[in-house]
């Protein structure tokens, strides 16, 4: 479930969030990360109550995330400079860099 009304934007509790976490990232460095996921609000709502609804995906258990757009969101934030903010692992070989691929659900999210 999330953790806002589904009627109401959840941008301003997300970068809350994120900032709350990551001092080091300003406001506008995080509504630039959100913006790089997508030009459809739909999707950028979508990562935000991801996250909102589990925060843990972005200290390491993004391989968990419910759509591909949240690792776009967690690689945006930590090419800003985020230190608090980590690309989960590649299920096959451990990577950490820009994974945004799915290899079937149980395997996990995957290097490009």
């Amino acid at each position: 479930m999330p953790a806002v009304s589904l009627d109401e934007d959840p941008t301003d509790e997300l970068i809350d969030l994120v900032v709350g976490a990551d001092p080091g990232l300003s406001r506008a460095m995080v509504a630039r990360a959100l913006a790089a996921c997508s030009l459809q609000r739909a999707v950028r709502w979508r990562v935000a109550w991801a996250v909102l609804d589990r925060p843990e995906l972005l200290t390491g258990a993004g391989h968990a995330a419910p759509t591909p757009s949240v690792l776009t969101f967690i690689n945006a934030l930590v090419d800003a400079g985020a230190t608090a903010v980590m690309r989960p692992g590649c299920a096959r070989c451990g990577a950490t860099e820009s994974l945004r691929a799915r290899q079937g659900r149980p395997a996990g999210l995957l290097a490009l």
